[in-house]
């Protein structure tokens, strides 16, 4: 199982802690309804499961491991929100059987897992017939900026290698050719895809 690069450091949580749905997921919520399971794959410190929690019936929060599912929990608990519950989980191979969610979602995970596209296969796997998998990663292969400094150059070669140390690949793009191109100035990916049964996706 990866490592989180970024850590759990206050200072980080504390820009987490930030996300909501309307910021970070707003390309998923008009293909959400009431009557809706929903996974949410790393649903770090839980403002976003929030959220989600409030337009569908029923959200399982996963995270790594226990002290980082802890964070969500919080979180939840704290907005008295009861149609949450939680599981620990790696989404390499997912516990969940198969067809068991209306809804995939993960925010900002792709780029900290050692295989995306196995990834994404479990979170296809778990998704009903007919279901939406969603997923948002930044694309750190993609990043740009002016003046072209040597530092920040040096930061980002740093910062990929630390990530593949960790087990993940912060340009996880290289290997998601279904992703698409980057938007010019977030340089992140948003994918949404209608999980088809097999026998469609051969036609």
């Amino acid at each position: 199982m990866s490592t989180y690069t970024h850590g759990h450091h206050e200072s980080v949580l504390r820009s987490h802690r930030q996300r909501t749905a309307a910021n970070s997921a707003a390309y998923l919520l008009p293909h959400l309804r009431e009557s809706d399971a929903l996974l949410d794959v790393g649903a770090g410190p839980g403002t976003i499961t929030a959220d989600l929690a409030g337009l569908v019936g029923r959200v399982t929060a996963t995270e790594i491991g226990p002290r980082e599912l802890g964070l969500s929990r919080a979180a939840i608990a704290a907005r008295g929100i009861a149609n949450v519950d939680f599981s620990v989980q790696d989404v390499h191979a997912l516990t969940f059987p198969g067809g068991s969610f209306d809804v995939v979602h993960a925010h900002q995970v792709l780029q900290h897992v050692a295989d995306p596209v196995r990834a994404l296969r479990e979170m296809a796997r778990v998704t009903r017939p007919g279901g939406v998998v969603a997923a948002r990663a930044g694309d750190y292969a993609a990043f740009t900026w002016w003046p072209q400094l040597p530092e920040l150059d040096e930061w980002l070669r740093l910062y990929r290698t630390a990530a593949r140390a960790h087990g993940g690949e912060a340009a996880a793009r290289e290997e998601l050719p279904i992703a698409g191109q980057p938007g010019p100035a977030a340089h992140k990916h948003q994918l949404i895809q209608r999980h088809l049964p097999a026998v469609a996706a051969a036609r």
